[in-house]
């Protein structure tokens, strides 16, 4: 063989080393390390081509490094807010036979203490109920072997505030937003919130929500969302001032194949506002 280096993989695609050289025999005997849990093989390839593969087999989590706790970008002052809390191994593999308890503490008091029983396959979600609006909020996790784990930091805001923001959002410069994405590209929409006017205490931070499961929490006023499918995506803005009122402005984004056919949203309206049983009625699209 004129090259002996092998390039290996697993289906996740995290394997170390990833690479093999063949001795004088055309064959090496290599240990590797799998990080991610799950059913996997381990291919053997060179110059993007494919030689072989193992069988498939099941690589198990490791011992348990920590807890991890997911929560939205902001929780509204009242509305209970889901919480995900899951035993990790330190690839952040859920350890499925975890089942707690934990307990849920925020950092600055704007959250009620959670007590977490009943986890299932290792994870378990919790609504957690935030009364006092604070900024820049975490919850610790803490169960009674010591293991610990931390959210991202998130906000707690009040949306009825007498005196708050008043939030107005722009996906460029409309209302919405309808673009058109080519295959294999990526399209970019400027979501604008400068708009937006304060109340009785300063405008201190904005969220954006591009609707595909990202946020984005900062002080500009303004964000770049990417995307790279089609589809529609509710957009959503939230402006919060130093007192943690806030204001909530949504827009729509419409993503469509680059194919000549019509993106965008479709008005419907009826010419009448009631309609019996087997009456015709006209719509207008």
């Amino acid at each position: 063989q004129t090259d002996p280096r092998i390039t290996l993989r697993d289906s996740a695609g995290f394997i170390t080393p990833a690479s093999a050289t063949l001795g004088l025999t055309g064959s090496a005997q290599v240990s590797v390390i799998l990080t991610a849990a799950g059913a996997t093989r381990i291919t053997a390839s060179q110059g993007g081509i494919d030689l072989g593969a193992s069988r498939l087999f099941d690589v198990a989590a490791g011992d348990l490094v920590e807890i991890e706790v997911s929560v939205p970008p902001w929780f509204v002052v009242g509305e209970p807010g889901d919480v995900d809390v899951t035993g990790v191994d330190g690839w952040g593999n859920v350890v499925s036979d975890y089942v707690g308890p934990v307990t849920l503490t925020s950092s600055g008091g704007g959250c009620e203490e959670t007590y977490l029983s009943g986890f299932y396959a290792g994870a378990m979600r919790v609504a957690v109920d935030c009364s006092t609006a604070t900024l820049s909020e975490t919850l610790q996790a803490t169960d009674e072997n010591g293991y610990t784990g931390t959210s991202n930091s998130f906000d707690v805001v009040d949306l009825a505030c007498a005196d708050g923001p008043t939030a107005t959002l722009t996906l460029d410069g409309g209302t919405d937003s309808v673009v058109c994405l080519a295959d294999g590209d990526t399209v970019e929409i400027a979501a604008d919130t400068t708009g937006s006017t304060a109340g009785s205490a300063a405008i201190t931070a904005r969220h954006f929500v591009d609707g595909n499961g990202l946020s984005l929490r900062t002080l500009a006023g303004t964000a770049t969302l990417s995307y790279s499918e089609t589809g529609t995506r509710l957009v959503e803005a939230l402006v919060v001032d130093a007192a943690g009122c806030a204001d909530l402005a949504e827009g729509y984004a419409y993503v469509g194949s680059d194919d000549g056919e019509p993106t965008g949203p479709v008005d419907v309206s009826l010419s009448t506002t009631s309609l019996s049983t087997g009456e015709i009625g006209r719509a207008h699209v």
